[in-house]
């Protein structure tokens, strides 16, 4: 069984994104070069036919990237989410949030976390506007802490 820490969590809602933006970057560069050189050469057809191919290119990388985005706001919302969750129920306890961790990355109802050394079971209400926790048991003491 993972458990993942709150650090953990907040990192996730960073790395993505960075990622994205690099290549993004890239792609943008070696347009921008393909275009000078075309610029210089206009005889010479193929810094055309690469602009072309590098358009279409750019062209189907942006239908993917919209897609991605789309499903990246959705998880980037759930693991805001979460880690406010953590925040509230850190501040409840009067505990710092290295000292929490839960076993899922989204808000989930009957998810566990641990606080400190005991673990509880959360369960929301319809709306996830409130929460109980319950005191709970491990069958499997097999656990990892991903930080």
């Amino acid at each position: 069984m993972n458990f993942y820490t709150y650090d953990y969590l907040v990192k996730q809602i960073n790395s993505s994104q960075n990622m994205k933006f690099i290549v993004a970057a890239i792609f943008g560069v070696i347009l921008v070069a393909l275009a000078f050189q075309f610029a210089h050469h206009r005889d010479d057809n193929k810094y055309r036919d690469l602009i072309i191919i590098f358009v279409l290119c750019g062209i189907l990388l942006l239908g993917i990237q919209f897609t991605n985005y789309q499903q990246s706001q959705s998880s980037t919302n759930q693991a805001s989410q979460m880690t406010s969750f953590l925040r509230n129920l850190s501040k409840d306890k009067k505990v710092k949030t290295s000292e929490i961790s839960c076993n899922q990355t989204t808000l989930t109802n009957q998810m566990v976390v641990k606080i400190k050394k005991d673990y509880y079971q959360v369960l929301f209400n319809s709306d996830f506007s409130s929460y109980q926790l319950v005191k709970a048991a491990l069958v499997n003491k097999d656990i990892n802490f991903i930080k």
